[in-house]
């Protein structure tokens, strides 16, 4: 069931105005209060329960692997959220030229599919990357491990559910979508995601109907590649990424689905 879920964030002084998206004001006893009003998104696309293993292949050959589960409910300032985990490790022989054991994890609203926090730890050679982020939607402000603090636009994503969240609102209509994005150097991005095609692909999981999209922004995520990125999504309601091809300095990494549990919402 949806959730129309309103709280006061703080009183504000009689005659001042404040405009922010996604919230009004109100006068009663000659105060006027600021009230924010949470979004609803519908989503049709994942639950809890979706697990996505890749194999990440480099010029054909398995270097490691990746998953993407929607692990399960928690309840995050009075509100359901879903508990999304991003894992990636090489495989064993390449463990001896460069391991990699990264863990992305972000916390996600149920009804209004925006990140409340993540965190990122990453192991990658001897690179290090452990960070945390949480996110007052009311206040507007994002916050960091360290404590420091800066201002964020309501709904905001992080780099992990951005993806859900394009694969909950994309219907394959739109030629281009955008999304804002907090990264952990606490700053804003904004994403823009283009539908650069449509074509059937085949993977280890089978055969797909897809849109190939390519978001246009780079960002540190999983592996730490930085470059151009497409993605394969199943032109059903899931949205599911089946393939994602990275361009790298020396040819590309795919990320190739190996096998799917999917889940209604």
């Amino acid at each position: 069931a949806e959730q129309n879920n309103i709280k006061e964030p703080y009183m504000i002084k009689p005659g001042q105005t404040i405009l922010l998206s996604d919230t009004y004001t109100f006068k009663t006893n000659n105060k006027t209060r600021k009230i924010f009003k949470y979004r609803t998104v519908k989503n049709s696309s994942f639950g809890v329960g979706e697990k996505l293993v890749f194999a990440v292949k480099y010029f054909g050959i398995t270097a490691g692997f990746g998953i993407l589960e929607v692990k399960n409910f928690l309840d995050i300032n009075n509100r359901k959220a879903y508990l999304i985990e991003a894992t990636a490790k090489t495989s064993p022989f390449f463990e001896n030229f460069y391991k990699v054991r990264d863990v992305i994890t972000s916390y996600m609203d149920v009804f209004g599919l925006f990140s409340w926090k993540y965190s990122k730890n990453l192991e990658e050679g001897s690179y290090r990357n452990n960070s945390y982020m949480e996110f007052d939607h009311e206040q507007g402000f994002a916050k960091k491990k360290e404590g420091d603090k800066c201002q964020i636009p309501p709904f905001v994503q992080d780099v992990l559910s951005e993806l859900y969240y394009y694969r909950a609102v994309f219907t394959g209509k739109e030629n281009e979508l955008f999304i804002d994005v907090a990264s952990d150097e606490c700053k804003v991005y904004q994403i823009v995601v283009k539908k650069v095609g449509e074509e059937k692909v085949t993977v280890d999981a089978g055969e797909f109907d897809c849109y190939v999209v390519r978001p246009f922004l780079k960002y540190e995520g999983i592996f730490r590649q930085k470059g151009d990125v497409d993605i394969w999504l199943t032109k059903d309601k899931y949205k599911m990424p089946v393939l994602v091809k990275s361009k790298i300095v020396i040819g590309t990494i795919d990320a190739v689905l190996q096998e799917a549990t999917v889940v209604e919402p």
